[in-house]
Parts: C-alpha cells; structure tokens; sequence
C-alpha cells in the first residue's frame, strides 16, 4: 500500500505543474508525466533535434508515439473528432517535423 501524501505546502500545486510543464516544453525541454503506475516522457516535435530524438529512442524501445491535432490528422487521412496519436516504431525528425509541424497546403 502506498504511503500516504505528505501535506501540501504551496495552494494549487496541481495547476502550478502543468504550468510548470508547458513552460518546459516551450523551452525546449522534456518532461516526465506520470499518471498512477504509467508514465510518458514528453517533448515538443518544434524542438526536436537529433540529440534529443537519439535520446528519446533509446528510451522508447519502438514504443514511441506522436501526438496529432484532430486538424493535422484530417490532413493525413485519418478522421477523428480529437486529437490522437501515431505509433512510431522509430524516430525520424525528418519525418516527425513533416507530419506535426509542415504548414497545410
């Protein structure tokens, strides 16, 4: 059984992370979240580079996936009235700045 939370010291330090977070992905930087015994690290496709998806490969195992807007989706030919994602065996920025971040024609 878990231990129990220790109280908390700051008001609304649920909202202060997930500000936290999109200010770490606007920077450039991924971040790790975690939901109960899941978790995900996260990076922004803008500030993909080869390091960085070297990095995130590795960790991945082929179990990569990249996040997509219900527009860019349709743009792909898939139809869906959400954001979703799309399994990426093996990271290729070329590719995942193609799909996420190419202006629409």
């Amino acid at each position: 059984m878990p231990s129990p939370r220790p109280p908390r010291l700051i008001e609304n330090f649920d909202r202060l992370s997930v500000e936290r977070a999109i200010a770490e992905l606007r920077a450039g930087r991924p971040i790790l979240l975690i939901d109960g015994d899941r978790s995900g690290l996260i990076a922004s496709a803008d500030s993909a580079d080869l390091r960085m998806l070297s990095a995130l490969s590795a960790l991945a195992e082929g179990k990569a996936h990249l996040v997509l807007t219900e527009r860019r989706l349709a743009r792909l030919g898939v139809q869906r009235e959400s954001a979703g994602a799309l399994a990426l065996p093996r990271l290729d920025a070329e590719r995942i700045l193609a799909l996420s971040t190419k202006p629409d024609d």
